[in-house]
């Protein structure tokens, strides 16, 4: 099961940039490839601390759907691949469920949001502190993210996405660009 949280796309940004149209045009939910994907809409907010505000409002559309989801499995981990506003989000869902929380950086989440201001610097470092795991892409981001005092392990892009353990049930959390990352690579399957 995959949650893609898609920020509310109100008519008038529709019309200013294209992202925001591809936003509404996503369905509430999809199944390809026997994969099922939910698109629960969250708020995200404009302005500098979008980043910071957004994570509460992302755990408020998705909290009703993930306690839903575990009544229906036992699924054993949350998996988010961002930790600037998809790692708050899934770390208080983790606790909402009494599910771990594993984390990958990918670069902006540490490098760019969190020096937008200091409510996402805050929960930035808090989702850091707090998930069980962190995978970072590189060892320079790896680096980084070691000056906030965690522990962390290193792989290539490429195998944090496809990498499968037999058995394991997840939810993954992610932004619409990370799926359709993720979507190229089980397609090339």
């Amino acid at each position: 099961i995959v949650l893609s949280p898609t920020p509310v796309s109100p008519p008038i940004m529709r019309r200013l940039k294209a992202r925001w149209a591809q936003y509404a045009s996503k369905p509430k939910k999809l199944e390809p490839e026997g994969i099922t994907v939910y698109y629960p809409r969250y708020i995200h907010p404009p302005g500098k601390h979008g980043y910071g505000l957004g994570a509460l409002f992302m755990l408020l559309a998705m909290g009703n759907l993930v306690r839903r989801l575990r009544n229906s499995f036992d699924f054993e981990l949350i998996h988010t691949h961002t930790i600037c506003l998809d790692g708050p989000a899934a770390v208080w869902l983790g606790r909402l469920v009494g599910t771990p929380v594993v984390c990958t950086l990918h670069g902006s989440d540490i490098n760019v949001f969190p020096q937008k201001s200091k409510l996402t610097r805050v929960t930035t470092q808090w989702a850091i502190r707090n998930v069980e795991k962190l995978i970072a892409v590189s060892t320079k981001l790896k680096e980084k993210a070691l000056l906030i005092e965690v522990s962390l392990l290193s792989i290539p892009e490429t195998i944090c996405l496809v990498r499968r353990y037999k058995g394991l049930l997840c939810i993954h959390l992610l932004s619409y660009k990370s799926f359709k990352i993720f979507s190229c690579v089980l397609s090339s399957f």
